[in-house]
């Protein structure tokens, strides 16, 4: 499990605005041993589909009467997931392609809960991060950048990454509430070298490298 030296397991992910929730079965197929719960205001056909084929093809990790055995479906609002106090400081909350406000609501619910965030955003409004700028003249790409970088800004974002353009026109990671702050030494011994490691043996975090991945696989 997590190295207390080096930094906090992740105790439950919460892949909130999460759709027909494909990421989060994806990320209990990758950490069998955390638990996921994926929450929208409704489910979608897909994931039943999704799960139903996992379960027909899937491995069984240990003690599980069938694969995927830790994720659920929570029909409900995001809001409502951070008002029950549910989310702990050893969680992990994130959106994909949320829009607008919800990308605000999970991190701010995050941040307050103490837990770790990252997302991916995808309608980002001018009036949320940048109130007085104009930016009705720049390309919608350029204009994606500059909002997705304010919104960074204000949030404190420790970690930002894009992925591969082919996949999503949208394709900026933010990531944020990591056990290391933004100004901290990253070649200090007592936090754990050139890498932040959130698991021992799963999820390292590599906080020097200029590669484009944000988790690296053992």
């Amino acid at each position: 499990m997590a190295s207390e030296r080096r930094g906090r397991s992740v105790d439950t992910i919460w892949d909130l605005a999460c759709g027909h929730g494909l990421l989060g079965i994806m990320l209990a197929c990758r950490f069998p041993r955390k638990r996921v719960v994926c929450v929208d205001l409704e489910a979608r056909p897909a994931f039943a589909a999704y799960r139903a084929a996992w379960e027909r093809c899937g491995d069984l990790s240990p003690g599980w009467e069938k694969p995927l055995q830790n994720v659920e479906y929570r029909e409900g609002d995001l809001l409502g997931v951070f008002e029950s106090g549910e989310v702990k400081p050893g969680d992990c909350c994130v959106a994909l392609h949320a829009c607008n406000e919800a990308n605000r609501d999970v991190v701010e619910g995050a941040r307050h809960a103490g837990a770790s965030w990252a997302v991916m955003p995808c309608c980002i409004r001018t009036a949320l991060y940048l109130p007085d700028c104009g930016l009705e003249q720049l390309p919608s790409d350029s204009r994606y950048m500059l909002l997705a970088g304010a919104f960074g800004g204000q949030y404190d974002a420790q970690i930002v990454r894009s992925i591969d353009r082919r996949i999503t026109a949208r394709p900026i990671l933010l990531a944020g509430g990591l056990p290391l702050g933004p100004t901290a030494d990253c070649n200090d011994s007592a936090n754990g070298g050139r890498a932040l490691r959130l698991e021992s043996d799963a999820l390292e975090v590599d906080r020097n490298s200029r590669a484009p991945p944000l988790v690296h696989f053992p």
